[in-house]
């Protein structure tokens, strides 16, 4: 392809094709810069308008790791959706890191968490309450402060709720939670539907909390939960 400026690609880089996240884009890597050609190691994939922008990527792969043996490496795809089928064991940590396979250029790894932490809640639970095209990448970090949230009450009251038979109960809580800090952010006026969600995700996670609470309490009598909801943030 010719663009309008190839300064700072050359030979290897990784670019992303069109704008990251959308049907149309695409992640290859170039062969050779020559002017303002550039030629890729493998076909485009789609027709792309004269006006579509390019993006350079440090890295095109993910590696996924249980506490520090690694479970395998996946290519990140143009939609930057990358998952990995693996049974968590939830007495382990986990955690992922970025990765150049030309390079070998790898990054520190990131958080790790425990596995029955990452059980909680997932994406998975989410689209289950609410279409999926309606969601920014946000939603992860809504899915996480959620589940954080609630753990911490288990925490902070030296509680561990990972010695619990099921702790399947939560999942649906630590989702609606997700949900409702979800629109809350988007919110730009009182009478949107992003307050309106807001709202109800908000007492639907009071409802399933208290139901979480009540199928905990049954199960394991040593394990109350006595936490104030985050309603208010």
């Amino acid at each position: 392809i010719e663009v309008t400026n190839a300064n700072g690609f050359s030979a290897n880089d990784y670019v992303c094709v069109g704008n990251p996240g959308e049907d149309k884009s695409a992640i290859l890597q170039i062969y050779s810069v020559s002017s303002n050609t550039i030629n890729f190691t493998a076909g485009l994939g789609f027709e792309f308008d004269k006006r579509t922008p390019i993006y350079k990527l440090g890295y095109n792969q993910i590696r996924f790791y249980e506490d520090d043996s690694l479970l395998d490496t996946v290519n990140i795809d143009s939609d930057f959706w990358v998952e990995l089928a693996h049974s968590v064991d939830t007495t382990k940590y986990y955690h992922i890191t970025f990765y150049n396979s030309t390079t070998t250029e790898e990054t520190d790894a990131g958080e790790k968490i425990k596995g029955y932490n990452r059980l909680l809640c997932s994406v998975g639970d989410i689209y289950q309450l609410e279409d999926a095209c309606s969601f920014s990448i946000k939603i992860m970090d809504k899915i996480e402060f959620a589940t954080r949230e609630i753990l911490s009450d288990f925490i902070n009251q030296g509680q561990d709720i990972s010695d619990l038979v099921n702790f399947e109960v939560l999942r649906i809580s630590c989702a609606t939670l997700s949900l409702h800090y979800y629109f809350t952010s988007n919110i730009k006026s009182e009478s949107d539907v992003s307050s309106l969600k807001a709202k109800h995700y908000g007492e639907l996670f009071k409802k399933k909390m208290i139901e979480a609470q009540n199928t905990i309490n049954k199960q394991e009598s040593q394990v109350s939960f006595w936490g104030q909801s985050r309603m208010d943030r």
